[in-house]
Parts: C-alpha cells; sequence; structure tokens
C-alpha cells in the first residue's frame, strides 16, 4: 500500500487493494455516505495502476527486438562486423543490427594432426588422426574428412545442436595411408558461414642415412691414401656382409646410427673407437663437396660403393652410396662435417 500526501492533510490518500475496494467505498450515496477521502483514494489507485501499466508497456515495446530498422541504400563503411555495402530490410530488428556491428561472424577453429607423420619407405603401419574443433558463432552443420583416395570418414561426433560458442570437442581415428605416397587428408566444417573451413595434415615418407663403425680387420685394415686401389676390395667386403651391416649401424658414438634424411649434409662427433667410420645415404643425395674433420678439409673419405641396392627393414630396396674413412679412428671423439 503507497501514500501520497500527509497523514490529516487534504491530500491524504492510501492505494486500494483493487476493484472491489474502490467499489465498496461509493456507494449509491443517498445519504452522502462518499467522503473526500474516498475519491482521493480511487484517484490514487487509479493513477498508481496506469503508471506501472505504461511504465512496462513501454519497455515491452522499445525493445530492439521489436523495433525496426529499413534502409535499402548500401552502407558507405564497414561498422564492426557488418561490411561496406550491406543494406537492411524492413524486417531487420535494431537487435539484428547491433549482433551484427558488436558481434562480427567467427569461423570455427579446427585442427588436423597425424601420427606419425613421416614414416619409412615399405612400412606399412597404421596413422593416428586426430582432430579438434571449437564452435564459435554459428552452429556446425557439417564435418567430414576427405582422404587422399577421396573417400569421406565418417562425420565427427559434432558438437552441434548446442549453441554455446566455444563448445570444443575432439577425437581420432587410426587410418592406413596410401603406401609410399605423400597423403594429405583434409579437416572440413561448414557452419553456414560465407566458406567452408578447413585443415590439413600430411604423411610422408622418407629414407634414412645410417653411419657407425666398421670392422676390417678380418681384411687387414687396408689403408685407402696410401693404397686407394683397395677400395674396390673394400666395397666388395662390404657389400658382401649385406644390407644388414647398414641397419645395424652403431651410430659411432654419436646417436642412433640412423635417422630421415633429404640430405647428405651432417656434422656429428664421433668415436671411431679403432675401427672405420661408414656412410650410408641414398644415391640421389648426390656426391659431398668436402668432408671436414676438426674444421679442417680432410680428403681421408672414399666412396666404397655406388648405387648399392640397400634393402631396409620394410624390404622397400633403394640405391645407396657407401662412404668410409680411409683408416682407422681412434678412441677420441673427432667432429666430421659433411657439406
Amino acid at each position: 500500500m503507497s501514500t501520497y500526501g500527509l497523514s490529516g492533510s487534504a491530500t491524504y490518500s492510501q492505494t486500494l487493494t483493487g476493484l472491489d475496494e474502490m467499489m465498496s467505498v461509493i456507494p449509491d450515496n443517498l445519504s452522502n455516505q462518499i467522503t473526500a477521502r474516498n475519491v482521493r483514494d480511487i484517484v490514487l489507485t487509479l493513477y498508481e495502476d496506469i503508471s506501472i501499466s505504461l511504465s512496462s508497456s513501454a519497455v515491452t515495446s522499445l525493445s530492439a527486438s521489436n523495433i525496426f530498422f529499413g534502409n535499402t541504400n548500401p552502407t558507405l563503411t564497414t561498422v564492426g562486423g557488418v561490411p561496406a555495402g550491406t543494406s537492411f530490410t524492413l524486417t531487420t530488428t535494431v537487435a539484428d543490427v547491433l549482433n551484427q556491428m558488436l558481434y562480427p561472424y567467427t569461423a570455427p577453429i579446427l585442427s588436423l594432426s597425424t601420427s606419425p607423420s613421416l614414416l619409412e619407405y615399405g612400412n606399412t603401419q597404421s596413422i593416428v588422426l586426430s582432430w579438434t574443433l571449437t564452435k564459435k558463432s554459428n552452429v556446425i552443420f557439417t564435418t567430414n574428412v576427405i582422404s587422399p583416395t577421396g573417400n569421406l570418414f565418417p562425420p565427427f561426433p559434432p558438437p552441434y545442436p548446442s549453441p554455446t560458442t566455444n563448445v570444443t570437442t575432439s577425437g581420432s581415428y587410426t587410418v592406413t595411408p596410401v603406401l609410399n605416397t605423400l597423403s594429405t587428408y583434409t579437416f572440413s566444417v561448414t557452419d553456414g558461414g560465407p566458406s567452408t573451413t578447413r585443415a590439413t595434415s600430411t604423411v610422408d615418407w622418407r629414407n634414412k642415412r645410417y653411419w657407425g663403425t666398421l670392422d676390417l680387420t678380418s681384411i687387414g685394415n687396408p689403408n685407402l691414401t696410401l693404397y686407394p686401389g683397395s677400395a674396390s676390395y673394400v666395397g666388395s667386403y662390404f657389400s658382401g656382409l649385406g644390407s644388414s651391416v647398414i641397419l645395424g649401424a652403431d651410430g659411432a658414438g654419436a646417436g642412433s646410427g640412423g635417422e630421415f634424411a633429404t640430405t647428405y649434409a651432417s656434422t656429428k662427433t664421433y668415436n671411431g673407437s679403432g675401427k672405420y667410420i661408414f656412410w650410408a645415404w641414398p644415391t640421389a643425395f648426390g656426391t659431398p663437396t668436402q668432408f671436414l674433420v676438426s674444421g679442417f678439409i680432410n680428403n681421408s673419405f672414399t666412396k666404397i660403393l655406388s648405387s648399392y641396392t640397400f634393402t631396409n627393414t620394410y624390404g622397400y630396396t633403394a640405391s645407396y652410396d657407401i662412404w668410409v674413412t680411409n683408416t682407422t679412428f681412434g678412441s677420441v671423439n673427432t667432429t666430421i662435417q659433411i657439406i
């Protein structure tokens, strides 16, 4: 109950609880039962009811969602998310215009990765194709992955129909790539935006280069600097050992003895342990310009085999060149650079 004026004054009045109470205070007035206060109370009650009603109506009617803005003239400049050249129909609400301006379209964020992403030629293992998708402005409509053969993987578990922004989902597939062929996978997502969003990932194939110690005591540890003609003899001996000597490369104190590569160039610190050091790489890599030992040019290296047929762990064959040091190397760490 609200009041108006001071108690006892000529304008003092109180609101009534409703129509029944307002009618009860104004009877037929056959004996002057109606007082001025009765009329004031009714006037105050009606005034406040009307004020409240008008206020609520105004708030509702002035909402940006039911006020329309229309202008068919293209806009001259880009404003927020509204690009230049945009026009608005008479059915566009002010809320729509403001949302376009203040919350421009953001494409979904997606990623695609392959593990492993590099395989040795002949390796038939499967790979794991992992994806993530973050919904941004729009609800996601479709998701799929195109494999190198053009086949579509089943749609990923979608984040739609969730309307919430920044919903992220993820998952993975186990797939078998096309053997010995660069394989590109494409993850595509549509959300009704101006274009399809894509992410790609690849699986590539490589040969390895190898290095390690070589024991030639059984053939007398020939000095190829003094007797360069012995290179063919060493080459025949090496060839007779077969691919196993390359696959068993011990690294000569410089790592595992094998790594993916696209060139012969390398710099490593070796320990010969009183044996020769050998290198094996695909013939397609070419011939080194020079060898440097501890930073100085050194010509004490010989190619003992050219275009040797090497069979890797997976049965894949490739032409390899084999190089060795002309003499044994001791147990002192020595940096050799091949350029």
